[in-house]
This record gives structure tokens, C-alpha cells and sequence, in this order.
């Protein structure tokens, strides 16, 4: 995954910097894992995402749409 800090906000802070996007089979289904806090932003980084951002995984599914938010 590539964000390229698209937007301002997202060049000054980590926490809205997504660095990277896992999936893969866990135990007992799908495991998705999303990071943030890159030093590229070379922002003062904050632990844990931020308080007033919105996180999504989007799934297509056999043309359906899927939401799971963090």
C-alpha cells in the first residue's frame, strides 16, 4: 500500500499516514491489519491512531461492498 501524502494533513501528522495493509488467513478467518505513524512525515510521532480519524477496510465481494471500521 502507497498513501504519497495525497494531502497536507496527512504530511503533518503519522497518525494519518498509513504505512501498510496485511491480510492474510488467520485461525479462524481473514486477518487485516493496518499501520500508521511513518517517520517519512517527519511529523512528531504519536503512538496509536488518531482520535478524530476514520480507518476503513473496504471488501468487494462478489460485487458486494463490505465495511469494517477502526
Amino acid at each position: 500500500m502507497s498513501h504519497h501524502l495525497d494531502t497536507p494533513l496527512a504530511a503533518q501528522t503519522g497518525q494519518l499516514y498509513l504505512d501498510d495493509l496485511y491480510v492474510f488467513n488467520g485461525e479462524r478467518g481473514t486477518v487485516f491489519v493496518m499501520d500508521v505513524n511513518s517517520s517519512v512525515t517527519k511529523a512528531d510521532i504519536k503512538p496509536g491512531f488518531h482520535h478524530e480519524a476514520r480507518y476503513e477496510f473496504k471488501i468487494h465481494i462478489n460485487g458486494w461492498l463490505s465495511s469494517r471500521r477502526s
